[in-house]
């Protein structure tokens, strides 16, 4: 059975689907060897790490754990298609200017994480909001202060956004 999912704004056939075929691919597979999006990286494969983390019709989730039939006919934001939302930009930019990552394998799950924050509180969002927000994902490198600080110039940034951009 092949099905479509919107992934960054553009209609991706993926096959097969349907969780009678056999075990069910998850979402993070199917967008990782048939979409052929490597923004969403494999990590724990467990929920935990946030490496996986899209945004699913709006909301940030692990990839890694719905499995792929469950997104058909639903729309996809990975950190590839980002800057398809305003606040996605901001935070892409920010954390690049705040030299917020070392080696970056975590920083698209952040990406997901901190844009779904920033939508949901218009950047209106303190720091321990800031922080549960950013608590599904795991950095080894940076000791997560440089993402702090760049998340709180995106939260002001954000909040200076005008009304419905």
């Amino acid at each position: 059975m092949t099905a479509t999912m919107e992934v960054n704004g553009r209609t991706c056939p993926v096959a097969p689907l349907s969780p009678a075929l056999g075990p069910a691919p998850t979402l993070l597979d199917v967008l990782r060897e048939q979409v052929g999006d490597m923004s969403v990286k494999p990590g724990c494969r467990v929920g935990r790490c946030g490496g996986c983390m899209v945004l699913l019709d709006g909301q940030a989730i692990n990839a890694c754990l719905l499995p792929a039939y469950r997104a058909a006919g639903r729309a996809v934001i990975t950190a590839a298609g980002i800057d398809l939302l305003p606040e996605g930009a901001i935070v892409r930019e920010e954390l690049v200017q705040g030299n917020a990552f070392q080696c970056g394998y975590c920083a698209p799950g952040f990406v997901i994480a901190i844009t779904a924050l920033m939508r949901e509180t218009g950047g209106h969002a303190g720091r321990a909001q800031i922080r549960a927000a950013m608590s599904g994902n795991l950095c080894r490198c940076t000791g997560y202060a440089s993402i702090e600080r760049a998340v709180l110039r995106i939260a002001r940034r954000v909040a200076a956004m005008p009304a419905g951009s």
